[in-house]
């Protein structure tokens, strides 16, 4: 495979100044109750990790663009308990960049762990 056909996935999700209904690739920050994203979270799209920043943003380069729908989670881990969330599922664009949906911290969508063809 080769290095053009791994399009970059540039999400930089900022987790500081919108609501969920607001700009794409933000969380709910005006909530006090609603907690954020910070350097205590990892965000993975497709096995390929990234720790967030301090201020919430994160950028995941190369992610490949062949999978359909993809979701983004994350994981926190903050005072010894562990936070998960994700987003919406958004569709990658092959070399190019995407802006992610609201990451919301909370119930999340199991993992599927098999695929039954009949």
């Amino acid at each position: 495979m080769s290095r053009r056909s791994l399009p970059t996935l540039v999400a930089a999700a900022v987790a500081t100044i919108a609501s969920v209904a607001g700009a794409p690739g933000r969380i709910d920050a005006q909530t006090p109750a609603a907690p954020t994203l910070d350097d205590s979270c990892i965000v993975s799209i497709l096995n390929r990790n990234i720790r967030v920043k301090p201020n919430g943003t994160w950028v995941l380069p190369n992610v490949p663009a062949t999978f359909g729908q993809v979701r983004a989670r994350v994981t926190c881990v903050r005072d010894g308990q562990t936070l998960a969330g994700e987003s919406a599922p958004f569709t990658l664009t092959a070399d190019g960049s995407v802006d992610v949906p609201p990451i919301t911290l909370g119930a999340t969508t199991p993992i599927p762990s098999a695929i039954a063809v009949t």
